[in-house]
């Protein structure tokens, strides 16, 4: 009789040991569940604002945040293109430059660097640098396009010159100057198109024996151009024209 009643104890042990484990897997798997639901709801709680602002897409807050830096990269880009650069007093090329005639009159010689062309004063054939506008001496001589004027010298063949620069590698030449010229003509002044800078001379000894003239240059990055390149010369009066 007491060997069943101990029996039956120790089933009833085993019983009660096997459902305290039960129970303590079930509150470990439950703890365990929401523990995991905490930490997604972290993660999913991660930009939420900007799920907010942009409809729940990540990768359009992304691009709008790159497309913002972008604007404001060109912007400043911009910006700084169109500020003109007082360090080295040149002039603001943002805009297109206007050509006008430095001088009203024929081309009595064109430019030719890769033809040599008759001088007389040296009675040879030679490169010829620029054009030739025959006019009387102290025509007024105009800046064909906004710029500054950089230089004015003597030249012991081209005598009295001046150089204008007009910002992006792009200089004008003019010789065969006469000593006379307006005080605001002065070097490191700023010029406009059409404004007079000096007058017709006959200071040049290599072109001494032609007909007074203006002798024009124009040069782009140190390199002779020619000058009908950049000017228009349908204008040119009529009265020297063959």
């Amino acid at each position: 009789m007491e060997k069943k009643n101990s029996t039956a104890q120790n089933k009833g042990i085993v019983y009660i040991v096997a459902v305290v484990m039960l129970v303590t897997v079930i509150v470990i798997a439950v703890v365990s569940a929401i523990g995991t639901a905490n930490r997604t709801d972290s993660k999913i709680g991660v930009g939420t604002e900007d799920a907010v602002i942009t409809g729940g897409k990540r990768t359009d807050t992304q691009k709008n945040t790159g497309d913002s830096t972008t604007k404001d990269t060109e912007a400043k880009d911009k910006t700084t293109n169109t500020v003109k650069d007082d360090t080295d007093n040149s002039t603001d090329v943002s805009a297109p430059l206007e050509f006008c005639l430095p001088v009203r009159g024929y081309i009595s010689k064109d430019y030719s660097m890769d033809m040599p062309v008759y001088s007389l004063t040296m009675n040879d054939y030679r490169a010829h640098s620029g054009l030739d506008i025959q006019a009387t001496v102290g025509s007024a001589v105009s800046v064909v396009a906004s710029g500054e004027i950089t230089n004015r010298y003597t030249d012991p063949f081209m005598g009295i010159c001046v150089e204008v620069s007009h910002g992006g590698g792009l200089v004008s030449r003019y010789m065969n100057l006469g000593p006379e010229y307006p005080k605001d003509a002065e070097v490191g002044c700023k010029v406009y198109g059409g404004q007079t800078i000096g007058c017709v001379g006959e200071s040049a000894a290599l072109e001494a024996a032609d007909t007074s003239h203006l002798h024009f240059e124009m040069l782009k990055d140190g390199k002779h151009a020619n000058p009908l390149s950049y000017i228009d010369i349908e204008p040119m009066s009529d009265e020297y024209k063959e």
